[in-house]
């Protein structure tokens, strides 16, 4: 384990071996490596960085980390004391807009379920997102499943058109989300390109423009 913590503060930034890479995905939401995650005294998230960057960029994170860990300790001490339904729900959703939204069902179940009774009608819009978010998940792993199952990547050199029907097919899904479309359209004009096909892009590429516009 690899532990670098922050001078007067409670923040630490861990690095896990591989036994426990799956476990770190899960909790905290990581889509992509390298990660640098910003954690407080309990594990829980605060900021969080995807990809590379240089020493300059890492403190400019690591300022941004500590001033969002203060707005949360804030936030924190101030649901400790005597509010009004409204002042607690307008807390929580400050609390909640200032961490990685990746985390909040893992690290703030007791805060999200608060909100879900004074915020019924989701005003705030949170519930929302993270609902939204859920299936944009659910549909990237479905679509990477049946990539996988259908072995694309041989599929496009062996049967090409056959790929691009599956690609198709699974474009008229109900409810894909835009990001999903725009990844599959673009799965699509690359073998297309790769076919030497061009008559065949304009369609795709109109399609791709619309979704980037919608997503």
């Amino acid at each position: 384990e690899i532990c670098a913590c922050l001078v007067g503060s409670e923040m630490c930034i861990r690095d896990r071996t591989k036994t426990s890479l799956e476990t770190y995905k899960k909790s905290y939401g990581i889509t992509g490596f390298p990660t640098l995650v910003f954690a407080d005294a309990q594990g829980r998230p605060v900021h969080t960085v995807v990809g590379y960057a240089n020493p300059a960029q890492v403190m400019q994170d690591t300022k941004k980390a500590a001033e969002a860990l203060n707005t949360q300790q804030s936030l924190t001490n101030k649901l400790a004391e005597k509010l009004t339904g409204q002042q607690r729900r307008d807390t929580l959703v400050q609390l909640l807009k200032t961490v990685p939204q990746s985390s909040i069902r893992t690290f703030y179940k007791p805060a999200l379920a608060e909100l879900e009774k004074l915020d019924p009608q989701d005003a705030s819009g949170i519930l929302a997102k993270l609902h939204r978010d859920d299936l944009l998940h659910a549909q990237k792993l479905e679509w990477a499943d049946t990539f996988r199952k259908k072995n694309m990547h041989i599929l496009a050199d062996q049967n090409p058109d056959e790929a691009l029907s599956i690609m198709d097919s699974y474009l008229k899904k109900n409810g894909l989300l835009p990001e999903v479309k725009q990844a599959v359209l673009m799965q699509k004009v690359y073998l297309l390109m790769q076919q030497n096909r061009v008559n065949e892009l304009e369609q795709p590429l109109k399609a791709v423009s619309y979704t980037h516009l919608r997503a």
